[in-house]
């Protein structure tokens, strides 16, 4: 009897498994995002109070220059202030050239804010949920009126997802949402097996193992000297 070949023998598994996942997004209810805010309603005091405890939390988890905190202030409080949400394993530097130009021909106070789990390391990513985002994102909104008499949300990326829930969230909080590029839903669909039991490692098996890598490409022209010293090039599957 002929063997069956170690590649026709893996399909069969990736088939079963995908089969499997299959039968499971059929039988289980759908299941909304539940989301519990674990902030703290004690008054967090002055911006630049605020701003120091940040910093400091950022100093002790060893983020990398460039990724903590940032605030350009020119003056007390200003007509306008917008706060900065940066994307998925990215850091304030992917809206800064832009943002900082804004800022300095509106003389705008504006608030880069660095969100859990950015800018330090791969299990720090990792440990952390989309509640997390959420409690720190709304966190600092909630002290953006000790900036601006009106407040301006920049989101690219996930960050424009983080940004249009606290708009809708908090409409007296937010005059204006401004979204670079949201991410709302994964481009390919298949990344949305994420969200059925046994998705994590149904895609780990076809990354071919718990980490992505996405360094980059020294050959691509569009690559830039430093990119991974403000973006993850490597993330944990599971940080999805």
């Amino acid at each position: 009897m002929q063997k069956e070949r170690p590649l026709y023998r893996n399909w069969k598994l990736y088939l079963s498994l995908v089969g499997l996942l299959a039968l499971g997004y059929v039988l289980l209810p759908d299941q909304a995002y539940e989301y519990h805010s674990k902030l703290s309603t004690e008054e967090k005091g002055s911006f630049d109070l605020y701003l120091e405890n940040r910093l400091r939390e950022s100093a002790s988890l060893k983020a990398r220059a460039g990724n903590e905190e940032r605030l350009i202030r020119y003056a007390d409080k200003t007509p306008i202030a917008f706060m900065y949400v940066h994307g998925y394993g990215a850091s304030r530097a992917e809206g800064e050239m832009v943002m900082d130009e804004v800022a300095s021909r509106l003389q705008a106070n504006t608030y880069y804010l660095r969100l859990p789990g950015h800018g330090t390391n791969m299990d720090d990513h990792a440990s952390v949920v989309m509640s997390d985002y959420l409690d720190y994102a709304t966190d600092a909104l909630m002290m953006m009126d000790k900036l601006g008499d009106r407040v301006i949300v920049v989101g690219t990326s996930m960050g424009g997802l983080i940004s249009t829930y606290l708009a809708a969230h908090y409409p007296d909080k937010v005059d204006a949402l401004i979204l670079a590029s949201p991410f709302y839903e994964f481009r390919d669909k298949t990344g949305n097996v994420l969200g059925f039991p046994g998705g994590l490692a149904l895609a780990e098996m076809v990354n071919g193992g718990e980490i992505r890598d996405s360094s980059r490409d020294p050959k691509n022209p569009r690559s830039v000297d430093g990119y991974e010293n403000y973006w993850y090039t490597t993330q944990y599957m599971s940080a999805l």
